[in-house]
């Protein structure tokens, strides 16, 4: 009974003004011809609609709309909502007449936007007709819920409603990145930078593979060596041969073997000389010099015996056999 004596008052206020619901933007101008549409429930995101009696603006409110033209609103309730939809009394081109079915919208006082509502899977809405009453079942809005921060990397224009946002991240300020600065500080890097001797140096480097060196092998093999470890004599036959030098330095020093067996026989003015070779020395064969009185008589001799001939008769004279040998 309450909600038909409303209607009957809806029908009976006077007409030529115009209502408005500052929130939404919505206004229409009052009508002598009305058609209503009373809603069981109204639903939005699967809660009912927003109402408090008291405070009109801060419930969610439904319009009719003929084609684009707003033709009336009503704010939410618990049920029963009644939503005039204003018919063209001649005056109001645009409004609804009997070849129209209205479309409703939702204003969403929580998040302050207009849905388009949805009268319900399978149900038809009435022709808009002269002074009915049309009962309808639950009309439905459903916002999109999405992030309203164009910052963000999941913003959405379309969004009616605020849902999460999620923002650049990693080192690299990317959305959905993980990178992490590594020691180096380099974003995303593996570390490779160092290579052993802090960020962004050389590697260890030289013949003792220490950062920063410049040492080298010597031809010793010595690292950073100046190759006096295998220098010095390196002939077998010196005395002073060491089988570690690999470098000849010209020191070498040589002691050829005396010959032995030294014999002499005198003959008229001549002395006749014979001696053993010294024990070999390498391939080279030996000379041999005769010396007397400390001057050479006889000089680079191959055989191992000679005559010294013009000898003073009765005169001793000494004879000195001298080895020799050319290594080189």
């Amino acid at each position: 009974m309450k909600k038909l004596l409303t209607l009957i008052a809806m029908l009976t206020i006077g007409f030529g003004y115009q209502n408005c619901h500052e929130p939404s933007g919505w206004c229409y101008d009052i009508s002598t011809q009305q058609c209503f549409y009373m809603f069981e429930t109204a639903v939005v995101d699967t809660a009912f609609a927003e109402y408090q009696e008291e405070v009109e603006d801060d419930n969610d409110v439904i319009g009719a709309f003929c084609g684009t033209t707003m033709v009336g609103f009503a704010y939410a309730d618990a049920s029963y909502i009644t939503v005039p939809a204003m018919g063209n009394d001649g005056s109001l081109p645009g409004y609804c007449d009997g070849t129209s079915v209205p479309t409703f919208q939702l204003y969403d006082a929580s998040n302050d936007v207009i849905l388009d509502a949805d009268v319900g899977e399978g149900v038809e809405t009435p022709l808009w007709a002269l002074n009915a009453i049309h009962l309808m079942p639950q009309l439905t809005a459903n916002n999109t819920f999405g992030c309203y921060d164009a910052d963000a990397c999941n913003y959405n224009p379309d969004a009616t409603a605020e849902g999460e946002c999620t923002y650049p991240s990693g080192c690299d300020n990317q959305c959905d990145s993980d990178l992490e600065f590594d020691d180096c500080g380099v974003c995303g890097g593996d570390g490779s930078d160092d290579q052993g001797c802090g960020c962004f140096e050389p590697a260890p480097s030289g013949c003792d593979n220490t950062c920063g060196s410049t040492l080298e092998f010597d031809d010793c093999g010595v690292c950073g060596g100046d190759d006096s470890s295998c220098t010095g004599c390196t002939d077998d036959l010196a005395d002073n041969y060491d089988s570690g030098n690999t470098i000849d330095d010209g020191s070498c020093e040589y002691t050829i073997p005396a010959v032995s067996d030294l014999s002499a026989e005198d003959g008229p003015e001549r002395a006749i000389l014979a001696w053993t070779a010294p024990a070999s020395m390498g391939d080279a064969s030996y000379t041999y010099d005769v010396v007397s009185g400390g001057e050479v008589v006889k000089a680079d001799l191959i055989g191992t015996s000679t005559q010294v001939l013009n000898l003073e008769p009765d005169v001793e004279a000494c004879f000195t056999v001298v080895a020799k040998k050319c290594l080189w």
